[in-house]
């Protein structure tokens, strides 16, 4: 087929398309791929240990935080105190397309026992994730960005 062709056939069409009402719809704009989580903060609203002291890590992607082998320390006097990112040595992570999963890990002798928290994912709009097993519950803010 040749330019001028092509050229007709396509206003043909679209005069048609016009005519009859039609339209073409287009595709929304896709969601961030990737992005990436900033830690804000992390708050106890409930111990593990009631009436005892959490030792706490957070995990993100395969990542411990704080690095280390010293949780963070979590008793009665510290519920709904929000404990900042430094303290856990200011988490960021990426954030790809299939999202990030993420743990609050309680350092238990002899074995950890975690929490697994909601993916977080680059169109959250939330931007907390709730640790919860029915005893325990703590609360995570976070930042995303491009």
């Amino acid at each position: 087929m040749t330019t001028r062709l092509r050229r007709a056939a396509g206003a043909l069409l679209a005069t048609f398309i016009a005519s009859t009402g039609l339209f073409i719809a287009t595709a929304p704009a896709e969601a961030a791929t990737s992005c990436v989580f900033r830690m804000d903060s992390l708050t106890a609203e409930n111990l593990l240990n009631d009436g005892g002291i959490d030792f706490v890590f957070l995990r993100f992607n395969n990542d411990f935080y704080p690095a280390g082998n010293d949780g963070v320390p979590f008793g009665e006097g510290d519920k709904f105190v929000p404990r900042p990112a430094s303290v856990f040595g200011n988490p960021v992570q990426g954030v790809d397309s299939t999202g990030m999963r993420n743990w609050l890990i309680f350092d238990r002798f002899p074995t950890n026992y975690r929490i697994e928290g909601r993916k977080i994912t680059c169109t959250d709009t939330l931007r907390e994730v709730v640790y919860d097993d029915g005893d325990a519950r703590y609360r995570l803010r976070y930042r995303l960005t491009a």
